[in-house]
């Protein structure tokens, strides 16, 4: 197991981009990669980092793969309240056009996130309406909900 994978070991901002067989730490098939890692750590630097050396390369990156608990970028940078990496993912799946993932374990984490990001939700909703997104009138019922609570 590389070190890549292991949410416990943090990734340095030095090492990172030094490895030699960096393309197969892009995704390495089961559900942990790097970009999943990173966002976990709330590190936009290595995040980005990882999307332009997959972009230079024309190595794709599935962004809506889950790992074993069912947690993929878009939701765990939601959790995490991190507007900054999920403009990031936006602006990803958006230049490959890849439909981000929308499920129920997302509209699950909702209720706690923050207005901004409710805000960020509803704008990608809007520039991205003709898609089939069965889940997104979710983010409405949400913001009405969380706009009666305060």
């Amino acid at each position: 197991m590389n070190n890549f994978t292991k949410r416990e070991n943090n990734i340095s901002n030095s090492e990172y981009p030094q490895k030699k067989d960096y393309d197969k730490y892009i995704y390495n098939g089961n559900g942990k990669y790097p970009l999943l890692e990173a966002i976990y750590q709330n590190n936009y630097k290595i995040a980005n980092l990882i999307i332009e050396y997959a972009n230079d390369h024309h190595i794709p990156i599935d962004i809506n793969d889950k790992n074993y608990c069912g947690d993929y970028p878009l939701l765990v940078a939601i959790k995490n309240g991190n507007t900054k990496l999920i403009r990031l993912l936006m602006k990803y799946a958006d230049s490959h056009k890849i439909i981000l993932n929308i499920d129920e374990k997302y509209m699950a984490s909702l209720p706690y996130v923050n207005k901004d990001i409710i805000n960020l939700l509803k704008e990608y909703k809007n520039t991205h309406t003709n898609l089939p997104y069965s889940n997104i009138p979710v983010i409405e019922k949400v913001s009405r909900k969380r706009k009666r609570n305060f």
